[in-house]
């Protein structure tokens, strides 16, 4: 439960401002629920027998997951969200073409991309991830 604890808090300090500790804890559950659910969704493509390929992104979702909690381990936290902005998306997107376009994929990729984008605080961030979320909605 300690080592638990300790990954949760990865990247907070005491004097942290506390929006700033509140996410970095969130985005840390979301890393350690990647690796719980990716793992296990692994291992039922090792089972049966699945393709490569979905491994593969399997993977890209457990680097971005290792990565979120490395770079909060730094104190890092804009290469924290580049990670999952960048690497939780690719991999949604790539997987999605897995499954086809008859479950409306883009619309879900539109609100991961424009959830993630509120995560920066700069403008200029802001406007590449929804520049980059209306490119999803023609396909």
């Amino acid at each position: 439960m300690k080592l638990l604890q300790n990954i949760l808090h990865l990247g907070t300090q005491d004097n942290q401002e506390e929006t700033l500790r509140n996410q970095t804890i969130w985005l840390n559950k979301i890393a350690i629920f990647t690796f719980v659910i990716i793992g296990l969704y692994m291992l039922m493509h090792l089972f049966f027998g699945n393709s490569w390929v979905a491994i593969a992104f399997d993977f890209v979702y457990l680097f971005s997951a290792f990565l979120i909690l490395f770079f909060h381990a730094q104190y890092q936290y804009t290469k924290a969200y580049y990670s999952i902005g960048i690497g939780y998306t690719l991999a949604f997107a790539c997987s999605s073409m897995l499954i086809g376009s008859q479950n409306q994929i883009e619309y879900h990729i539109f609100i991961s991309t424009l959830g993630t984008a509120m995560l920066f605080d700069d403008k200029w961030t802001k406007r590449v991830f929804l520049r980059l979320d209306l490119l999803y909605l023609p396909f």
